[in-house]
């Protein structure tokens, strides 16, 4: 192996003073790998780890990317160990070295590196590996290293003119169903597309009044239902829900509505002549007036079990004198109404003399009362005159009138 980058390190000094001895020093449990994704498409990058596995006393590292340089180009590569003195990798000469200070144990991905394949790659798997020297207590070792497989995938340029792979022939739904085929390298993709026509549908049983013609092979409608001109009724039909007009030849309904009933307690509906049955909600009260007493439907009001009074025989609540009539009350026997009736008053008896003296004695003292009263208001009058004569004099006289005469 020849390593072309010269580093002022000193292990990188015997590593190239040894490198053509490929002198075997290290521990034999000491290997590398070199691993990747797998795939990689012509024209793009892929990149790929090299790892020392069981790594004892390690004071410098050289490792040289091994791969096929008609397939690809290297693009760059990096150490990733932490640690090293003066890491460097070259992609001009394709090499990198590393060294440690002191030694160290190393168990891990030390470099990564990437390569692009080129747009002609063959399609098919690839070999990628690397030569890795070590220096460690024992010298330089060329390391056993395990290489990894990467598959060149085709750039694929699918076309729809390729008609090799087809996915489903023609049907009365569907033309024919095809798979894309790349130009590049004849493999299809999963991408479909669709050439030529459909074939024609296979009709079924003829349209009908109320049923369509059918294709039995997809159930496309081929014929629409004729259909037909409703006759509908005259006769307005119900139930206990509904009423509408019945179409006589399909049944079919219109107008179909509600019932519409005055109140909750309504028999008969406003529209049809549906008729129901209902209970008027009655309290234990009953209602009246002079003349009969009821119950009444808490629901609708509606007057129920109507009936005249039930009077009983009646009640002397006043006895008549000869002036006043007496009073007397009646019940009903049903409800809570009461009637009052005037009894006469009693009768004077005008041949009696006492009767005779009382009338006299009465006729008497309204006579004084009449003479009383007719007295009172001729003061009331006088009065009255006073209250409108001139003003008093000084001495609180009032002033006569000269021009009146004084009686003689």
């Amino acid at each position: 192996m020849k390593i072309t980058k010269i580093v002022s390190v000193f292990f990188i000094a015997v590593i190239i003073a040894v490198a053509g001895a490929l002198t075997v020093f290290a521990s034999s449990n000491t290997s590398a790998t070199v691993s990747s994704n797998g795939k990689v498409t012509r024209g793009d990058s892929i990149t790929f780890s090299v790892t020392i596995n069981n790594g004892s006393g390690i004071s410098g590292i050289a490792i040289v990317p091994s791969y096929d340089k008609s397939v690809f180009d290297l693009v760059s590569g990096e150490w990733v160990i932490t640690g090293g003195l003066m890491p460097d990798f070259s992609v001009e000469n394709g090499d990198g070295v590393i060294a440690f200070s002191p030694a160290k144990d190393i168990n891990t991905k030390v470099l990564t590196f990437t390569l692009k394949a080129k747009a002609d790659a063959p399609i098919g798997t690839q070999t990628v590996s690397a030569d890795v020297i070590v220096t460690d207590s024992n010298g330089n070792s060329n390391l056993t290293v395990t290489a990894a497989t990467v598959g060149i995938q085709c750039k694929h340029n699918y076309s729809m003119s390729d008609r090799t792979y087809l996915k489903s022939e023609a049907s009365c739904s569907s033309p024919a169903i095809y798979y894309k085929v790349c130009l590049t390298c004849g493999e299809h993709a999963t991408e479909t597309f669709t050439y030529g026509n459909q074939l024609p549908h296979t009709p079924g049983p003829e349209a009908t009044e109320n049923s369509a013609q059918y294709c039995t092979v997809c159930g496309h409608v081929i014929a629409p239902a004729l259909g037909h001109t409703h006759n509908y009724s005259s006769d307005i039909s119900s139930d206990e829900n509904t009423h509408w007009y019945g179409c006589s030849g399909c049944g079919e309904k219109k107008d179909e509505g509600a019932h519409i009933f005055d109140n909750d307690c309504d028999t008969n509906c406003n529209v049809c002549a549906y008729e129901r049955e209902t209970t008027h909600a009655l309290g234990e009260i009953l209602f009246y007036d002079d003349n009969s007493h009821w119950q009444k439907c808490s629901l609708c009001g509606e007057k129920v079990s109507e009936a005249s009074h039930n009077w009983d025989n009646g009640t002397l609540t006043q006895e008549a004198t000869k002036t006043y009539s007496g009073i007397k009350t009646y019940s009903c026997e049903s409800c809570n109404a009461e009637k009052i009736e005037l009894t006469s008053a009693i009768t004077n008896n005008k041949s009696n003399p006492m009767f005779v003296i009382i009338a006299i004695v009465e006729g008497v003292i309204i006579v004084t009362l009449v003479v009383l009263l007719v007295v009172y208001n001729r003061k009331q009058s006088i009065s009255n005159v006073q209250e409108d004569d001139p003003d008093p004099d000084e001495n609180g006289d009032p002033i006569q009138d000269t021009n009146t005469e004084t009686d003689s």
